[in-house]
C-alpha cells in the first residue's frame, strides 16, 4: 500500500444516483445470492443525498420538486432512463433501496448520510437513514 492504508478495509461513497448505486453494491456484497471472493472488509459508507425511493412521493418532493435545481420532472426522466421499459424494476430493492428489508440493512457497515435541506431527495434520504438505525 503506497499510502500506508489497509487494503483489506475499504469504504464506499456515492452522491445522489451514485448513492443509489453504492447502496445497491453494499446490498449485493452482503447477500448470499452474490458470491465474491473478496479479500477486503467493507468498513464504512458515506451517502450524500442518495436517491432511494422510486415513488418520489415524499413531502420534500412536493415542497422542493420545482424551482430548487433538481426537479421532480427531471427525476421522472432519470428514472425512466435508469429503468428503461422494465417498470417492474421499480419494485427491485437494488433500484429502489427504500424497499430494503431490515435484514438487508442490518449488514450495512457504519454509514454516514448527508442531506440537503431544500432538496427533493431530503425526505427519502431521511427515511432511509432511519431504517439504517
Amino acid at each position: 500500500p503506497y499510502y500506508g492504508g489497509d487494503v483489506g478495509k475499504i469504504s464506499i461513497h456515492g452522491e445522489s444516483a451514485g448513492g443509489n448505486l453504492a447502496i445497491a453494491l453494499i446490498s449485493l456484497l452482503s447477500s448470499d445470492k452474490f458470491e465474491i471472493n473478496a479479500n477486503f472488509e467493507l468498513c464504512a459508507a458515506v451517502l450524500s443525498y442518495p436517491v432511494t425511493d422510486y415513488t418520489m412521493s415524499t413531502e420534500s418532493y412536493a415542497l422542493y420538486g420545482k424551482n430548487y435545481g433538481l426537479s421532480k420532472e427531471y427525476m421522472e426522466v432519470v428514472w425512466e432512463l435508469y429503468l428503461g421499459n422494465s417498470r417492474f424494476d421499480q419494485f427491485n430493492v437494488l433500484a429502489s433501496p427504500a424497499l430494503s428489508t431490515d435484514e438487508t440493512l442490518k449488514s450495512f457497515p457504519p454509514t454516514q448520510v448527508f442531506l440537503a435541506e431544500f432538496d427533493p431527495l431530503r425526505d427519502e434520504g431521511l427515511d432511509f437513514t432511519k431504517k439504517l438505525r
